[in-house]
């Protein structure tokens, strides 16, 4: 357990460096996978853009796990919220709940998880994504005709 340790501070550094070029990109992907520690379920949260990429373990996998991080509560609208020439920011996750909650920037889904279950996806998409043109886009998807 001791390399464990050493290991991790000697990243300490560099993580905080990648989360912070991280949070200046004006988009951000976010994505979660359970993970069995000690027999029992835990998250593994993902934060990536670019070609860095920072995964935090977590029992939880809400809101909490997410604050807790603390990577997407700090990612958004950077600049005065009245300048014109302030830079958005768009955070692509699939359609899990949790990540709607965070209003600080815009949201985009992941397209690689519109392929995951079409069927699903064109029951779903009208009331999920809110948009009158879903049912249309979803009718698209492979498998759906």
């Amino acid at each position: 357990m001791k390399w464990v340790m050493r290991l991790y501070h000697a990243l300490a550094d560099w993580e905080g460096a990648a989360i912070e070029r991280l949070l200046g990109m004006a988009v951000l992907h976010a994505d979660e996978i359970s993970i069995r520690v000690n027999t029992r379920n835990h998250w593994i949260h993902s934060c990536s853009g670019g070609d860095i990429v920072v995964k935090r373990c977590h029992r939880k996998r809400g809101p909490e796990a997410l604050d807790a991080i603390n990577i997407i509560p700090r990612y958004g609208v950077t600049g005065p919220a009245d300048d014109d020439d302030r830079t958005r920011t768009v955070l692509v996750h699939d359609r899990w709940a949790t990540y709607f909650k965070y209003d600080n920037c815009d949201h985009s889904l992941c397209g690689a998880h519109l392929f995951e279950n079409p069927q699903t996806h064109r029951r779903r998409a009208p009331t999920q994504l809110g948009d009158p043109d879903a049912p249309a886009v979803a009718g698209h998807l492979p498998g759906s005709g």
